[in-house]
């Protein structure tokens, strides 16, 4: 897919993305197979951060490059190493379900400002 994403002149984004997260995600699985590897038990948001890391290579590498990708990249990144930070148990244990409850405002303040250039967008 990589070759193939060169041959066309870089226009083939979908092709980059899927070898990009192919990659990065054979890479974790392949992190997790060693002798002291990694859990992917509790180490499986790895997979969404490779995700997003493979959003934000796909819109920096692409032609034309895609700024609007890099929102989805962020979010998926943010996801990713929030899954982390709780999987791992690194917020105190109380702290969890005070923050619950503000997720879905979270997500609806995320979800406005990604729809807002559509909202605004110029008409020509």
């Amino acid at each position: 897919l990589l070759v193939y994403w060169l041959s066309s002149g870089r226009w083939a984004r979908g092709a980059l993305f899927v070898a990009l997260a192919a990659l990065i995600s054979a890479g974790i699985f392949a992190l997790s197979l060693g002798p002291n590897g990694l859990d992917l038990v509790q180490n499986w948001p790895l997979l969404i951060v490779g995700v997003g890391a493979a959003v934000g290579l796909t819109a920096l590498l692409g032609r034309p490059a895609d700024r609007r990708l890099f929102l989805l990249a962020l979010l998926l990144i943010v996801a990713g190493l929030t899954g982390l930070v709780v999987t791992h148990n690194l917020l105190p244990s109380d702290w969890l379900p005070t923050i619950a409850p503000y997720a879905p405002v979270v997500a609806a303040v995320v979800a406005f400002l990604w729809l807002l250039p559509l909202i605004f967008k110029r008409r020509r």
